[in-house]
């Protein structure tokens, strides 16, 4: 679960990287997989495990970025970088995406740099106490965002102030 916030926090690190200053403001992270901008979606991630022929496992970290355009007619907002000041081409937000997730796995050290990790998530995610609906295989969850727990689950406190860490579900902040 920790790959999926340290790939979304390396694809943060390369559009930051690519953008001058003033561009995309509104861009952050969404728990688990998703990089926002304001309240749309400009890119999802994408984590799978498999165990490979060695008998150890693989891993494949799949990026869908909107670099030029986004798709229309879709029942979520969608955002393109393009059209919020962000002129890279898709090489080049490749190329800097690469050194960027080289350096947040090195960070990372299979679990063992994830504090770090997740202090920097969470500065580029939505603030602490916003509002949000968790929806999974159980009834939605409402409540406020907690934070992110050490094994990289959601932390919800619901409307009774309880806290839990979320590790499957669609959050959408409200």
């Amino acid at each position: 679960g920790q790959l999926a916030l340290v790939a979304g926090l390396a694809l943060h690190d390369a559009v930051r990287g690519l953008a001058p200053a003033e561009a995309a403001p509104g861009l952050r992270l969404k728990w688990p997989n998703d990089l926002m901008i304001e309240k749309a979606k400009c890119a999802g991630i994408l984590v799978e495990t498999t165990r490979a022929r060695s008998g150890g496992q693989a891993v494949v970290i799949g990026f869908g970025v909107n670099v030029v355009s986004a798709p229309e007619g879709l029942d979520r907002p969608v955002a393109a970088l393009a059209s919020h000041g962000v002129a890279a081409t898709a090489d080049a937000l490749l190329a800097e995406l690469d050194s960027r997730l080289i350096e947040r796995l090195h960070q990372w050290q299979s679990g063992a740099g994830f504090a770090k990790i997740r202090v920097d998530w969470l500065a580029a995610c939505g603030p602490l106490g916003q509002p949000v609906e968790v929806r999974g295989n159980t009834a939605p969850i409402r409540g406020v965002f907690a934070g992110i727990c050490p094994l990289g689950g959601f932390l919800v406190t619901d409307e009774a102030g309880v806290t839990r860490a979320i590790t499957f579900g669609d959050v959408e902040m409200i």
